[in-house]
């Protein structure tokens, strides 16, 4: 795919990965192995209710993926 000249290409990119079955990758560089990380995040919170724990997960996530959209 070329860009036409004067394309934004962010908004492209958005639209590509809003048709169906179209998905994006991204490189991410973790402070630690995500495996350890997980763990680590398991073991911190295995006392707590699943369903809770995986909700804060998901606020996190939302939180990151709203402010990788504001650095840009």
């Amino acid at each position: 795919m070329v860009l036409e000249p004067g394309t934004d290409p962010a908004a492209v990119r958005d639209q590509v990965a809003a048709i169906y079955g179209i998905t994006l990758e991204h490189t991410r560089a973790f402070p630690a192995p995500l495996a350890s990380m997980l763990r680590s995040w398991v073991d911190r919170h295995r006392q707590e209710d699943i369903s809770a724990s995986l909700d804060r997960l998901c606020d996190a996530i939302r939180r990151d993926r709203r402010r990788e959209l504001r650095n840009r």
